[in-house]
């Protein structure tokens, strides 16, 4: 395999001690604890079925101490649904115990581990066991490469993609969607974003989810014409859109200031099936402020049920930058009421809110606030409305303050 040594020269080195890469069984809790009774050994189907469907972590202890007594422990497909549950149930550096106490990791174990620390943001440690793998001479499959190049940056992906195309998997649609998705994710690059586009162009079956990464590259990168106009051929193909291709076409909307088509899209949720949850209930929310419409936007935010902070906050900078003050500082006191803890995006709402109505011992108060009870260090955005308030204070040591937190 006279490919793998040089690929792995040019990905990151393998770190000495990552977290939770290096984990062994000794970062497991004492399994003895969670056996229970000593019972005969259920036949293995049986076991990976019990596996598979723990609801809990102690469920799964107890099954796993049970592995270990009756010498089940180094089974290949318990071992695998071992890991894979642990991840599930948020426990990574439990998968990653079981994950390196196996002898010799096949490829499936490599794609799930690599693919768990994926979904977790966890870029450097995914690269780093596909890595391993490389240098252990396991051939990758199609699950390895999309699940690494979740994590890629565009040049590695385009490396990466070099080695899909060698092995002739290129082609496969979870892949070509992952390439998609690194070269539209690069899509600031005019070769990033017309070489995503030709790999899109270029599948003959087209997911759901695949048209979502396309669509939402558009969107990220301030092509909402684009993401809407893919939007359209889409649905005239008859590809029922998901939560995700919602959220990025309302983005885009957002963006254009398209009123009516946010509308169309909100009346397409409602009559067909898409679930209203908080993403989308706070992307019609950001859609309908950034279109003027608060009225529509207050009643989305009213609707959503369990809003979490970025729900909040989007209502919150919606108000404040149409100038309703009152409104932005209610919903303020409202939110902390409810328990729910601020974030540096909701004071840039709320400092923006007081610099438009001109409270400056409100905006001092909330920026005060923001840095000795939530702990949330001002950042550049937050400074800017305090240099309009430091020029109507006779507080020289708050106006020298602002200028030199403006200088950050």
């Amino acid at each position: 395999m006279p490919w793998a040594t040089p690929l792995a020269s040019q990905l990151p080195p393998i770190a000495a001690a990552t977290t939770p890469a290096t984990a062994n069984r000794s970062s497991l809790p004492p399994l003895s604890a969670a056996a229970g009774k000593q019972c005969h050994p259920l036949p293995p189907q049986k076991l990976a079925s019990l596996i598979e469907n723990s609801k809990s972590i102690s469920q799964l202890l107890r099954i796993h101490a049970s592995l270990i007594r009756h010498g089940l422990d180094d089974h290949p497909i318990l071992t695998f649904k071992l890991q894979c549950s642990y991840s599930s149930l948020n426990r990574l550096d439990y998968s990653v115990a079981v994950f390196n106490s196996t002898g010799n990791p096949d490829v499936f174990s490599y794609a799930a581990i690599i693919h768990a620390h994926s979904v977790k943001n966890l870029h450097q440690q995914a690269l780093d066991l596909y890595v391993q793998m490389l240098t252990n001479y396991v051939d990758p499959n199609t699950f390895t490469f999309s699940a690494i190049l979740k994590s890629c940056p565009l040049q590695l992906g385009k490396t990466i993609h070099s080695q899909a195309l060698k092995f002739g998997i290129d082609s496969d649609t979870y892949v070509r969607t992952a390439l998609v998705d690194v070269y539209a994710r690069g899509g600031d690059l005019e070769s990033a974003r017309a070489t995503s586009r030709l790999l899109f162009d270029g599948m003959e079956e087209r997911d759901v989810v695949c048209w979502s990464v396309m669509i939402n590259g558009y969107t990220q990168h301030g092509r909402p014409n684009e993401a809407l106009a893919l939007f359209r051929q889409m649905l005239g193909l008859k590809v029922k859109p998901s939560e995700a291709t919602i959220v990025a076409v309302l983005s885009a909307c957002g963006q254009l200031g398209a009123l009516e088509s946010g509308r169309w899209v909100h009346s397409y949720i409602v009559n067909n099936g898409i679930r209203f949850n908080v993403h989308v209930g706070t992307a019609l929310v950001d859609m309908y402020s950034k279109c003027g419409s608060l009225e529509d936007a207050s009643l989305v935010f009213d609707a959503i049920q369990d809003k979490d902070v970025v729900a909040w906050n989007s209502m919150i900078v919606g108000y404040a930058i149409h100038g309703f003050t009152e409104d932005a500082l209610q919903l303020f006191t409202t939110m902390c009421g409810r328990g729910v803890h601020p974030t540096d995006i909701t004071f840039i709402g709320i400092l923006s809110a007081c610099a438009h109505a001109g409270l400056v011992s409100e905006g001092w108060r909330f920026f005060h606030l923001m840095k000795g009870k939530y702990g949330i260090e001002p950042k550049i955005e937050h400074y800017g409305g305090q240099l309009g308030w430091s020029s109507e204070s006779e507080d020289y040591d708050e106006r020298q303050w602002s200028a030199e937190g403006a200088r950050l």
